[in-house]
This record gives C-alpha cells, structure tokens and sequence, in this order.
C-alpha cells in the first residue's frame, strides 16, 4: 500500500505519453491539425483521466498509507 500512489502515478503518466506516441505515429495529429484545432484542445480530455486518479493517489496518500503503517 506505500508504494501504491507511485504506481499509480507512474502508470497514468506512461498511459498519458503512450496515447500521444501513437496519435504522432498514426498521423492522427495531422488530422487534428488540418481540422484547425491546437494541441491545447488535449488538456480537457486528460484531464478528465486524469482526475479520477489524482482523487484515489490523494485518498491513498493522506488516509489508506498512514492507516497501514
């Protein structure tokens, strides 16, 4: 249970870095582009991912590690 916020951390940041690899290597970002839209418009969707486990990273952090230990 320690070690569990970094897990999860780690694994959202690879999840994240591994969709925007592929979107680059499929060509997706070209389409995105010539639709006109900016890389910034990708911040609202991860951030809809992201949320969730930034909620349990905390929830771990400040309750469940303290309670094991």
């Amino acid at each position: 249970l320690n070690y569990m916020p970094i897990i999860l951390i780690l694994t959202g940041f690879i999840s994240v870095l591994l969709v925007m690899t592929r979107s680059y290597q499929d060509s997706e970002i070209v389409v995105w582009f010539a639709c006109g839209m900016s890389l910034t418009r990708w911040i609202a969707p991860v951030i809809r991912f992201g949320w969730p486990i930034v909620a349990l990273v905390a929830t771990l952090s400040f309750v469940v590690t303290p309670w094991a230990n």
